[in-house]
């Protein structure tokens, strides 16, 4: 396979590598989640899919590092920022963590005598671990005090909680410390939950909250999902400038006018938010402000819905009228993002997690096609980067082989500490790569084919 683009050719480096790494590999993963959750495998392997997905994020998001403390040209170009950054993201994440809150629960007071309805069901949602867990506890309906309420809880619910009457009210505790759990409820069995006492034992921790560091890890959480989204943006703009078609503005509305169709029908939806809430432990007052916002999104959808419809028209028509030679490499990339968008639907864990093994083998393969097209022909002594590349099999297996077994080990040892560095350093990675990956500057966009003959609109 030749490292050099060729005029005529419309792929960045040739079919397998762009439909496999950049267009449709995505597929891959989405099939393990569906092929693990319809074979009766269990709940650890899912969990193991969900940890493999992030092994992927943890080895693509280090590749940043080396691009900018590898190459003394572009560490030069911000170097005091290079430095800065680093430390001042370092104990930012350190305040969010220290910072924390010991919440109480404590529950509405009991009415007195308690009116429970026959055969009422109250479901008990935890989240342990990351691993969510279900129970139901049926109640006889002839609980008629405190005690009784108690009584049937610890008897259905032995190991998970702990139920006890402190005057009027009923406390919950967790029964193995550090256990976490929201309390959930069946639709259909609100009245009973107020006659319990339990509406405001709703989204608590037993353990100490980190406001601070949850308020980061939203933060982190959108800013992964628009990274994502221009690395798309990006990689379209490639294509368009090789086929010689696409409209600047086009190209860069397109996948988000799409993803604002997906997160404004999903929002719309009482099952996605919670999920979404389950990943973002935001707090309830958080929850309550999101879910008020949430009845706006139905009115939200149809014109983000005809713009996204508009875009994808004038997408397909803007090359027409250009004249340009169709290209296939361009239309199958647009095509892979609604289609990538829609794994939302089978599973918002999962479509998440598929997003974001989608932008790692895409940023893995980018950047190994980049810098032997870069580096190739600088001298060996110019940079560690222009050494790397000349052995770039080897240099890669020799990654791998450090920053793998330091997740594979930190995830074992302390996976709550290796959560927090995660959080922490990918804003690292956010920011250099807005600066690094500017298709505007001729050194960027030369090594891919791209021609600055004119002026460039990337």
């Amino acid at each position: 396979m030749s490292d050099r683009p060729q005029a005529a050719s419309h792929w960045i480096q040739g079919p397998f590598t762009d439909l496999f790494f950049f267009s449709f590999g995505w597929i891959l993963a989405l099939g393990a989640f569906v092929l693990v959750d319809h074979s009766g495998f269990g709940h650890g392997t899912r969990a193991l899919l969900f940890v493999s997905v992030l092994l992927f994020n943890f080895l693509h998001r280090h590749l940043t590092f080396p691009l900018v403390y590898g190459d003394p040209e572009q560490f030069r170009q911000r170097r005091r920022s290079y430095l800065v950054l680093p430390v001042f993201f370092l104990a930012l994440t350190g305040i969010s963590v220290l910072y924390t809150k010991n919440p109480v629960l404590e529950t509405d007071a009991l009415p007195n005598p308690v009116r429970i309805a026959s055969n009422a069901s109250q479901d008990f949602v935890f989240f342990k671990g990351g691993s969510r867990y279900e129970a139901s506890v049926r109640f006889r309906g002839d609980e008629s005090t405190p005690e009784a309420v108690a009584a049937t809880l610890n008897d259905q619910l032995a190991g998970w909680m702990q139920a006890e009457v402190a005057g009027d009210r009923l406390r919950l505790r967790a029964v193995q410390s550090g256990t976490r759990f929201h309390l959930g409820y069946s639709r259909g069995s609100t009245n009973q939950i107020k006659q319990l006492g339990l509406r405001r034992a709703r989204g608590q921790h037993f353990e100490p909250t980190r406001p601070l560091f949850s308020a980061l890890l939203g933060l982190a959480i959108l800013w992964t999902i628009y990274h994502t989204v221009m690395q798309k943006v990006g990689l379209l703009r490639i294509y368009s400038r090789r086929a010689g078609a696409g409209a600047s503005w086009t190209d860069k509305a397109l996948p988000f006018a799409w993803l604002g169709v997906l997160i404004f029908h999903l929002g719309s939806l009482p099952s996605a938010r919670e999920k979404a809430f389950v990943v973002w432990r935001a707090s309830p007052a958080v929850q309550e402000s999101l879910e008020l916002a949430a009845t706006l999104l139905p009115y939200l959808l149809v014109p983000c819905l005809a713009f996204a419809g508009v875009v994808s028209i004038l997408h397909v028509r803007e090359p027409l009228i250009r004249g340009a030679r169709f290209s296939w490499p361009r239309t199958l990339y647009v095509f892979s993002i609604p289609m990538l968008y829609a794994s939302f639907y089978y599973d918002v864990f999962v479509g998440y997690a598929v997003l974001g093994f989608s932008h790692a083998i895409e940023y893995l393969a980018f950047v190994n096609v980049y810098a032997r097209r870069k580096y190739l022909s600088r001298s060996p002594d110019s940079s560690l980067l222009a050494r790397a590349v000349r052995h770039q099999g080897a240099a890669m297996a020799g990654y791998c082989l450090v920053v793998l077994p330091a997740f594979v080990l930190w995830n074992s040892a302390a996976p709550i500490s290796l959560e927090w560095y995660i959080v922490g350093s990918g804003f690292l990675h956010f920011i250099y790569d807005g600066w690094i990956w500017k298709l505007r500057k001729p050194e960027v966009g030369k090594p891919l084919g791209l021609d600055y003959a004119q002026p460039a609109h990337g």
